[in-house]
């Protein structure tokens, strides 16, 4: 994240995120919108996105001190407010409207979470993953006064 990506150093990288994370486009045409390569956009959401969700109140703040996931709950209680007034004043097309677009703010959230948990399992992959390179790499160095049963763990392993 960062470092080298070419879309989180992207002039408009805030706004690219929030339209990955909406869903409401597809990555290609993403991609056309802000004049990067859709390989550029589609590891930025694979490597990045889900960092920044996860950071929250650190990389991603849309304004002072809130995170993405305030400005959804805000956006989410806004919506429930105009819903409420809508069916009080018996405005069926203004209530509908309003369930429709709370429905999609909650899809865009179950996505952004459902991403998150994602990545938390991805990163316990990657963490079990060293483990057993680490362990692998001890017995290996333990195995090697002792050739015979180096080869003989190595290819059991290996198997």
């Amino acid at each position: 994240m960062g470092g080298r990506c070419t879309i989180c150093k992207h002039p408009e990288g805030a706004q690219i995120d929030r339209d990955l994370v909406q869903g409401k486009m597809k990555q290609a045409d993403v991609a056309n919108r802000y004049g990067v390569s859709q390989s550029a956009i589609s590891r930025h959401y694979q490597r990045c996105i889900g960092v920044k969700i996860r950071a929250g109140a650190k990389d991603l703040a849309v304004s002072e001190g809130r995170t993405l996931v305030d400005e959804i709950e805000d956006i989410k209680s806004k919506t429930r407010g105009i819903y409420a007034d809508a069916i009080k004043g018996k405005d069926m097309a203004l209530a509908l409207a309003a369930l429709d677009r709370l429905t999609k703010q909650i899809d865009v959230f179950s996505a952004m979470m459902f991403k998150y948990e994602e990545l938390q399992r991805s990163e316990q992959d990657v963490r079990q993953d060293m483990d057993w390179i680490d362990l692998r790499g001890r017995i290996i160095s333990a195995l090697e006064p002792y050739p015979d049963a180096l080869n003989a763990v190595v290819n059991a392993i290996d198997a």
